[in-house]
């Protein structure tokens, strides 16, 4: 009997030790894959941009995400899906073959991603504020980067 509990004590503790040994692998290949993406598509050119940015829209703080190869390109505003449904996390998956023609300016709108936080209330959820939020963005890129027009695109 004491020799059956031995092995199954053993046993276990094996196939714990190979689980966690299968975890830390996994863990590891994920940060090594993130590590390879975000050093093969960043963007350190002179006239290039990639910016992690905060900014106030309809009194409420988002965060926006803007790449380009050349600050004289046009500028692109993604808009995504929304609400609640971030699309910063695949900015690099979608958007380099679009960033050598233009500033892809990334959006985490009201309640999404970076731009969720308590302080938005579930009222200011709303296709108005959504549409306000927008207009008030696209003057303020207008601003910034001395364009009269700024391209859309959404899905």
């Amino acid at each position: 009997m004491q020799k059956n509990l031995r092995w199954l004590i053993r046993g276990l503790v094996g196939s714990m030790a190979l689980v966690a040994l299968l975890v830390a692998g996994a863990l590891s290949y994920i940060n090594i894959s993130q590590w390879l993406t975000l050093s093969s598509t960043r963007i350190d050119t002179v006239r290039g941009i990639e910016s992690l940015e905060r900014v106030s829209l309809g009194g409420s703080e988002q965060t926006l995400y803007l790449r380009g190869r050349d600050r004289e390109k046009p500028v692109l505003l993604f808009l995504h899906g929304g609400p609640g449904v971030p699309s910063m996390p695949h900015a690099r998956d979608f958007g380099l073959r679009l960033e050598e023609h233009f500033i892809v300016v990334h959006w985490d709108q009201r309640g999404a991603g970076n731009s969720c936080h308590q302080k938005i209330s579930g009222e200011s959820l709303n296709r108005e504020q959504y549409l306000a939020d927008t207009l008030e963005l696209i003057d303020y890129l207008r601003e910034r980067f001395d364009v009269k027009k700024i391209h859309l695109l959404g899905h």
